[in-house]
This record gives structure tokens, C-alpha cells and sequence, in this order.
């Protein structure tokens, strides 16, 4: 699945996950990227104020702006998950 050039803006989750959770399959090679989006404000009363990340995922030239969580501001990466990250912005992520 590609998710490709979106806008996830001020999105809010109670628990995990404020704009997406992503999850991968646990094998090496990925099924799931996120490429070219922009994910800003978006608030998680748990963990992945941007995203909650399972399994195997690739994140590609993304924006990660103003986010905010309990755990993991901009990204939350769940134990044993595996995840590729390729010219990325961080910026103001609350965790």
C-alpha cells in the first residue's frame, strides 16, 4: 500500500494513533509507505501523535510538524517493528 502526497492535519486520538496507524507485515520487506505527506498538529493521548508504526514500514520524504503524544511526538515505533526513514523533517514534535 502507498500513501502518497496527503495532508494530515490536527487530527486527535484519545488513546493511540493521531493521524495514522500503520501496520506493516513483521517480515524484512515492507508493504506499507508513507511518501511525500505532511503530518502537522495532530494530538495522541497515548502514543503516535503523528503515527503509531507496527510491523514493517517504509517513511519517505515526509513532514513530521507540531505533533504531540504521551509517547512519541511525530512517530511511535512499536517494539519489534522495523522501519526505513529517508529524508525526513522533524519540527516541534511534543512527546
Amino acid at each position: 500500500m502507498l500513501i502518497e502526497n496527503n495532508q494530515f492535519i490536527n487530527n486527535h486520538a484519545d488513546r493511540d494513533a493521531g493521524a495514522l496507524l500503520l501496520t506493516g507485515p513483521s517480515t524484512s520487506s515492507s508493504l506499507v509507505t508513507l511518501r511525500n505527506n505532511l503530518l502537522q498538529g495532530n494530538v495522541a493521548g497515548g502514543s503516535g501523535g503523528g503515527i503509531y508504526l507496527s510491523g514493517t514500514v517504509d517513511l519517505l520524504y515526509n513532514q513530521f510538524i507540531n505533533n504531540q503524544a504521551y509517547n512519541g511526538g511525530g512517530i511511535y515505533q512499536n517494539e519489534g517493528s522495523r522501519t526505513e526513514v529517508g529524508k525526513a523533517v522533524y519540527d516541534g514534535n511534543l512527546f
